[in-house]
């Protein structure tokens, strides 16, 4: 039985494309985090949660399981491998911005400065 009028994979790709848009806008979002790893071991597990509700509505809507839904499993495969390496991008970025952050202080002098004023 089925709600609507339009064909069953596109309540799919309406499931798909809303976990591509968490896993994108999170990744983003993790950058003003601060705590990362906290962060992104919430935000793996709210991605899991985003994952199996758009796939238990558009189940529920379309009246289709996902294995029967042409090659909509690989789509999920991909934005999942996807949204790891979005992770470990954004991840390789702070680490980075810290080392340029020192960097940086270290050339005009103010580490130094710190640290002799610890002393």
């Amino acid at each position: 039985m089925r709600i609507y009028s339009l064909e069953p994979y596109f309540v799919w790709i309406i499931a798909a494309s809303m976990t591509l848009m968490y896993a994108i806008f999170n990744c983003i979002l993790s950058l003003s985090a601060m705590s990362p790893r906290h962060y992104w071991k919430q935000s793996f597990v709210a991605y899991i949660g985003v994952l199996g509700v758009g796939m238990g509505f558009a189940w529920m809507i379309s009246g289709i399981s996902v294995l029967e839904a042409k090659s909509l499993v690989w789509i999920y495969i991909v934005y999942t491998f996807g949204y790891l390496v979005f992770i470990a991008i954004v991840s390789m970025l702070r680490k980075l911005m810290g080392i340029a952050l020192e960097q940086d202080a270290r050339l005009r002098g103010e580490l130094e400065e710190e640290m002799n004023q610890k002393r």
